[in-house]
């Protein structure tokens, strides 16, 4: 999770920048930090401790049609893990080539840790941003933001981060952290059906999956967690499944608690391994989808394939689809 600086107050939280109209219901009350919006299986809403004394998120509570809403997740942490290399600037292609072999030099691994200090809210049209300074680690420091969008479900959870060392390189791996305690870890195996299992306080571990989303559930409902479908990925020239996924307590041995999220493998397809650039002084956008719902299995991850078209390119009667740098791999089911 991410750790925490003790403290017996609430940060300041600044709400300037925040215009109701945006469509989602922000308020700060004490220790908490609120937010509503109507999504189209009802509403979400979201509650964030401000005061660093305990998880992060309060709770996450989802509303089908115009019922109240009912808390689908409790006590939660947004977790992050850079793996951060070194790029061969020396190269043909310096910080744009693909035949680069990152994996082979040293790199570390560590948590991105919020010691919270000040709370910002900002809209920007249906747009929502709650952003928490400050966010530290491996060299890399910056804020964690929260994007809501009115009239969606989806929670974007982003570390949005920079360095000042030269030819850096690197993974993330993401996910959320919580009690294990009466909850069940879901997802579509590559048999096409739907896995559960139960969050016992196993070590962590990669789980090959469908569509790149697990799951949690409790007895309310679950929260799918997956990345942004494209920018997650770096170049390879292979397209395999490389266990994009985690479950268990000691991810990485960097993460003690129990979680779930989404991971890259170091060592990519054991070719080419190009990873991400992070060139001094830019912002790196780290982020992780979360899609919180009253459904769990089937029905939870149909909501998630929704928002990619069931991982299809749609049909477009008068038009036809086309695609460039095609590897005839890339057709692999995975």
């Amino acid at each position: 999770m991410f750790a925490f600086t003790l403290g017996v107050q609430a940060v300041p939280v600044d709400l300037a920048g925040y215009n109701p109209d945006c469509g989602i219901v922000v308020k700060a009350d004490g220790d908490s930090l609120t937010a509503r919006w109507n999504t189209p299986e009802g509403a979400t809403v979201l509650t964030l401790d401000v005061s660093s004394n305990g998880a992060l998120v309060q709770s996450v509570a989802v509303a089908s049609g115009d019922a109240e809403p009912v808390v689908v997740l409790r006590d939660a942490n947004p977790v992050t893990v850079l793996t951060v290399g070194e790029r061969d600037l020396k190269k043909r292609g310096g910080w744009t080539i693909f035949f680069d072999r990152v994996d082979r030099r040293p790199s570390e691994s560590g948590q991105l840790n919020l010691k919270l200090q000040s709370a910002t809210v900002q809209s920007v049209g249906q747009r929502c941003f709650i952003e928490l300074d400050r966010l530290e680690g491996e060299a890399f420091s910056g804020k964690l933001r929260f994007t809501l969008y009115a009239g969606c479900g989806l929670i974007h959870v982003q570390a949005i981060v920079q360095t000042q060392k030269d030819a850096r390189a690197l993974l993330y791996h993401a996910g959320l952290t919580c009690n294990s305690e009466g909850k069940s870890v879901s997802w579509i195996g590559l048999d096409d059906k739907a896995h559960r299992a139960y969050a016992a306080p196993r070590d962590a571990a990669p789980q090959k999956v469908r569509n790149r989303t697990i799951a949690l559930e409790t007895g309310s409902g679950g929260i799918a967690v997956f990345p942004p479908p494209h920018r997650y990925f770096y170049p390879l020239d292979e397209a395999y499944n490389l266990s994009f996924t985690w479950w268990g307590a000691g991810f990485m041995d960097r993460v003690e608690d129990f979680g779930i999220g989404i991971r890259q493998d170091r060592l990519g397809d054991r070719r080419w391994i190009p990873w991400f650039n992070a060139p001094p002084g830019t912002e790196q956008k780290l982020g992780v989808f979360w899609l919180p719902s009253r459904d769990r299995g089937g029905k939870l991850f149909d909501r998630v394939k929704a928002y990619t078209n069931g991982d299809r390119f749609p049909a477009l009667p008068g038009h036809k689809t086309f695609t460039s740098h095609y590897h005839i791999e890339h057709t692999t089911r995975y």
